[in-house]
């Protein structure tokens, strides 16, 4: 495993946007947190989260797509339903165009 220090000399913070840190079973989770939180300070576009934040974030963003897939679907019925109607009339307004042709 990469000390966090490292990985900075060698990757660069800043050209990825996450870094995932597993700790040892037996390290102490409290005093890690606190020593990532030390070492990104100075980079206030990072942010440490835990798994829970992390689950948040992630189904906040889903909801947000999926949202956004709901409305597409209710624009592409409206669409749709549109066209449907203007199809109908349209072969309606041309049945009775030839009609009225028909009988002169």
């Amino acid at each position: 495993m990469m000390d966090i220090r490292n990985y900075e000399k060698f990757f660069g913070l800043h050209g990825y946007n996450s870094i995932k840190i597993f700790l040892k079973k037996d390290a102490d989770r409290k005093r890690s947190e606190a020593s990532i939180s030390e070492i990104l300070a100075p980079n206030i576009s990072l942010k440490l989260l835990n798994v829970e934040e992390l689950r948040e974030l992630y189904t906040k963003g889903v909801d947000k797509v999926f949202g956004v897939l709901e409305t597409l679907k209710t624009t592409a019925f409206i669409i749709a339903m549109l066209s449907l109607i203007s199809s109908l009339f349209h072969n309606l307004i041309s049945k009775k165009t030839r009609w009225e042709f028909s009988n002169i």
